[in-house]
């Protein structure tokens, strides 16, 4: 399943997930705010996002540390956990469903950081691939371009990621799922990074 990073109009970041051009099955969206409308909190920083899906809507409050999952009407689902330099998340119990190998700190700036990921035992699951933007390359003129106010219209901005892709090998729970939507989340658009540090 792919995950590409978009914008609304407001500047909240959105996170849309397909399994084909024409199947989307929920999106991920940044809460707008003043800070957001402005575009001083679209640059994978903490905050609140939502994530809408045949299951319903889920509210997400990501931090560096931990995301903690509810759904619209406040019931617990789950967190997603920085320990040590990898990932864990756990479901409203508390228990592991499924963990994320951090990245070796010489991939942070590959165009497509793959993060391995197992279940609960350890077993394989799949992988969580992160696309950043070191794969767009850098042009000194066209960002002068597209940070100046030109006839009187303002450039885009630009976006943190371009998006993620999740490969499963098997099916899982509900409540992993959602909890694998929401780690795509608060890895493209929020403040979470599973990066090893040595």
């Amino acid at each position: 399943m792919d995950a590409r990073t978009g914008r609304k109009l407001n500047n909240a970041l959105t996170l849309t997930f397909k399994t084909s051009p024409e199947d989307t099955i929920a999106v991920g969206t940044q809460v707008g705010s003043a800070w957001v409308l402005l575009g001083f909190k679209n640059t994978g920083d903490a905050g609140r996002f939502t994530v809408k899906g045949p299951a319903g809507e889920l509210a997400l409050d990501c931090r560096a540390r931990q995301t903690t999952v509810t759904t619209a009407g406040g019931e617990p689902v789950g967190t997603v956990e920085r320990v040590d330099d990898d990932g864990e998340l756990r479901d409203a119990g508390g228990s592991v469903l499924a963990r994320l190998a951090g990245l070796p700190k010489e991939h942070s700036r590959d165009p497509a950081c793959r993060y391995p990921l197992s279940d609960g035992t350890a077993a394989d699951l799949g992988t969580l691939t992160l696309l950043t933007t070191a794969a767009v390359g850098f042009d000194l003129v066209g960002e002068l371009v597209d940070t100046a106010v030109f006839w009187g219209k303002a450039a885009p901005l630009k976006v943190p990621t371009l998006g993620a892709r999740l490969d499963l090998h098997r099916a899982v729970g509900s409540t992993l799922g959602n909890l694998l939507l929401c780690t795509c989340v608060t890895i493209a658009l929020g403040p979470q990074a599973f990066i090893r540090r040595e």
